[in-house]
């Protein structure tokens, strides 16, 4: 039995002695805090300063190389070399991932042994980021540049590695821009652009480099027309709105938000058309019909202007003129003798100031210079029915005037008058009954 034990116990060690000793006779590692086997051939190793916190005078370079083998390059001890440590940087599901982090290309950007210094990177930053993304390059030609792009500040939007904003944005983009644009103003107002309002910046706006001011993705009628696209046939109408026809859409509208409706940048309308119409607000305060129209909010300019094109002068929404005259969508009851009338081929603006007038019915003057323009001499008294202020109109109890007698917009009697020709003078002369 002892024999048998005996006989046992020599068998295991032989087998112990076969297996382990090839491995006594394979190479040594150095020592874990020497690198001196590794730098007589990585001589240009010998003075590199540490990677981290790993001192490579005391320890090895065998915290990252394998020296036997290995399943990346250079003799790293798997493809996630990097992570091992840098554990933070793995792709994380449900993360917009940098695509060298994705494929762990490590290297493809960071040295790996100058990691904390100021050539961390395998070159210049401003240069870094175009070394792959060159058709960003191009975009230098254009002559509007974002700051931070024609700084090479890419990190100031982008993250390197991975982020939850597409497009590896640092924050949510509408809290990116306003990091640096800041627009509170803005966002308190009344009316507000959609894609300002919905945070979508970047439908209007280009990040890096633009040809338009404002960093626009294009001029700006063909930039408000991509959704307005239900106003194109203005774009065709021969008589335009100065700034339109200049393409300066932002001349009249506010991009963002307004505190007036249609983006203007005051609440009523007409008040910020006077800003380039002075002249129009000067003539509209005084005391007449259509001195109403600054005063009431349906009655605004755009009643009877277009505010981009029209067909006809002045922006007129109708015709000045004719039996569609824009006038008569307000003053219809004016038409009925009118067109029949001796006044008939008169334009309204040849005795009526449109916007306003210091002279009662909008006239462009006193009633008997503007009806003398065309009568001459019937002002005066001799040979003709007296009129001017020393006489007295019994019907109306006013100075005595050619409308006293006559309806300047045409009466189903003859001579335009506003009666039966001796019913019109019985109600003055009435000792001749």
């Amino acid at each position: 039995m002892s024999k048998l034990i005996s006989l046992s116990l020599a068998l295991l060690i032989l087998i112990l002695l076969f297996i382990l000793l090839p491995f006594r006779l394979l190479p040594q590692l150095p020592p874990q805090g020497s690198r001196g086997l590794c730098v007589t051939c990585h001589w240009d190793k010998r003075d590199i300063p540490a990677h981290a916190d790993i001192d490579f005078t005391d320890d090895s370079c065998l915290q990252c190389h394998n020296p036997h083998t290995h399943f990346g390059k250079p003799y790293l001890p798997s493809i996630d070399s990097c992570l091992i440590c840098h554990y933070e940087y793995r792709a994380k599901p449900g993360y917009f991932v940098h695509e060298p982090v994705e494929k762990k290309q490590c290297t493809s950007c960071h040295q790996p042994h100058r990691l904390f210094e100021a050539s961390q990177l395998t070159v210049p930053l401003d240069k870094l980021c175009l070394s792959c993304h060159r058709d960003d390059m191009l975009k230098f030609e254009d002559p509007v540049g974002h700051m931070p792009y024609e700084l090479n500040q890419c990190l100031s939007c982008h993250e390197a590695h991975m982020t939850r904003e597409p497009d590896l944005l640092r924050q949510p983009l509408a809290k990116l821009c306003a990091s640096c644009h800041r627009m509170e103003d803005e966002w308190n107002r009344a009316f507000q652009h959609m894609p300002f309002e919905r945070d979508l910046c970047m439908d209007c706006h280009l990040p890096h480099a633009s040809a338009w001011d404002g960093l626009i993705r294009q001029d700006q009628t063909r930039l408000c027309y991509s959704c307005h696209f239900d106003r194109p046939n203005e774009l065709n109408r021969p008589i335009t709105h100065g700034p339109y026809g200049e393409g300066q859409c932002t001349a009249c509208h506010e991009p963002h938000s307004s505190v007036g409706d249609m983006l203007l940048p005051h609440e009523q309308e007409e008040e910020f058309c006077f800003m380039c119409h002075d002249r129009i607000k000067k003539i509209g305060w005084f005391d007449s019909p259509h001195s109403t129209v600054f005063e009431d909010e349906d009655k605004s300019c755009g009643a009877c202007h277009e505010h981009h094109s029209s067909y006809e002068i002045f922006l007129s929404r109708f015709p000045l003129e004719g039996e569609e005259n824009l006038c008569l969508y307000c003053h219809g009851p004016i038409s009925q003798y009118y067109f029949d009338s001796g006044h008939g081929l008169l334009r309204c603006g040849d005795c009526h100031e449109i916007h306003g007038a210091m002279y009662d019915a909008l006239l462009l003057g006193p009633e008997l210079e503007v009806c003398a323009q065309c009568h001459p001499g019937l002002e005066h008294s001799g040979s003709n029915h007296p009129v001017g202020e020393i006489y007295t109109d019994d019907l109306r109890s006013r100075a005595l005037l050619c409308s006293s007698c006559h309806g300047p917009h045409g009466t189903e009697y003859t001579r335009m008058r506003i009666m039966p020709a001796n019913e019109l003078c019985m109600a003055c002369h009435t000792r001749i009954q």
